[in-house]
């Protein structure tokens, strides 16, 4: 089945269809409730298990599983088992997922598609564009329900148009913020959250970031300036700062120190790691990094410290969704943004 599509479950927007010319495209807009409506509704339901084998009164035997069941449809009359849960796992079914990106994002759909015969649903939508250096950089928020029972939900911005599998797997590596949240019982209350603060900063503080953007793309950190080594390594330094060494506490044990000792040389080791990394990416290996606005820019070396931070960090799940907008990698991202800014704008004073 091209792209894993379920059936013929994509929608496309603004009049743009996919390579696989299927599903449903028009120029009109649709909120995400319209756009399942024109892609073909299904439900998947969370059923309580039980035994084959019956008591001697002829009742069966409740297990604590559940399953995750995706009813009959027209083009698919048969019910699909899509994984075996616990009592705790929340399901978000598709039109709950549906009814929360509507009332969340409040924006209409770029591209809605079902896959793997509807685990997976997936709502874009497009965030205002920036032009930076005449290299207009699209912006689209991204949200994903799975509903096989073992792989979290998620969201993310990026400028890539997701149009069916792989499109989105694609997406997903050039993402600017990724977060993905884990099926307990907050899911909607911290999904909904993270949608509604992406579209309000998207929104608010484009017309600043835009300048920002420009004032960065179009300083240049190449080797026909000498100064250019100094402030490529001031900016990592900035965003990854050394880290002091661990100084023995006399009240602790000498294990205590001990481990302490080697949890701090971890820690140094990978903050020097990181700075590696950020360079390789700016060097070229970054996604983009030979586009006219990042090559050789201080822009470019911001976005590498973004990708690194938002997808290659290592950090999985929720931890990494909290860290991306509030906490280490949000840090990160600031320090490298200040301090790009500040060799753009003369006033790094180094």
């Amino acid at each position: 089945m091209p792209a894993e599509l379920f059936g013929d479950r994509f929608y496309g927007g603004r009049g743009k269809g996919a390579w696989h010319n299927r599903g449903f495209v028009d120029d009109l807009e649709h909120t995400a409730d319209e756009a399942f409506d024109l892609i073909g509704r299904f439900d998947v339901m969370k059923l309580q298990l039980e035994t084959i084998v019956t008591r001697g009164d002829g009742s069966h035997i409740e297990t604590p599983h559940y399953a995750l069941v995706r009813t009959p449809t027209s083009d698919d009359p048969t019910e699909r088992i899509f994984g075996v849960v616990s009592g705790d796992y929340r399901l978000v079914n598709p039109q709950e997922f549906i009814d929360l990106v509507d009332a969340r994002v409040r924006k209409p759909v770029e591209t809605m598609l079902a896959l793997k015969d509807g685990k997976h649903l997936i709502v874009t939508f497009k965030l205002p564009a920036f032009d930076v250096r005449g290299d207009e950089i699209e912006n689209y928020l991204m949200a994903w329900s799975m509903m096989d029972g073992s792989t979290a939900s998620g969201t993310s911005t990026q400028s890539l148009r997701v149009v069916c599998k792989n499109t989105f797997q694609a997406a997903l590596a050039m993402s600017q913020n990724k977060a993905s949240f884990v099926h307990d019982q907050w899911i909607l209350q911290r999904m909904g959250r993270w949608l509604e603060d992406v579209v309000q900063r998207a929104e608010a503080k484009l017309p600043q970031l835009a300048e920002a953007y420009d004032i960065m793309a179009a300083y240049r950190l190449t080797k026909d300036r000498p100064e250019a080594p100094r402030e490529i390594k001031h900016v990592i330094q900035q965003a990854y700062p050394s880290l002091p060494q661990y100084v023995p506490d006399p009240t602790l044990s000498d294990e205590a120190n001990e481990e302490r000792t080697k949890r701090r040389a971890s820690e140094i080791r990978i903050v020097d790691e990181r700075r590696v990394q950020a360079l390789e990416l700016f060097k070229g290996a970054g996604t983009g990094m030979r586009n006219r606005a990042t090559w050789g820019t201080a822009w470019g070396l911001y976005q590498a410290v973004v990708e690194l931070e938002d997808w290659k960090g290592g950090s999985k799940g929720d931890a990494l969704a909290h860290s991306v907008l509030f906490g280490e990698r949000a840090d990160t991202k600031s320090r490298a943004f200040d301090a790009s800014m500040a060799i753009a704008t003369g006033k790094a004073g180094i």
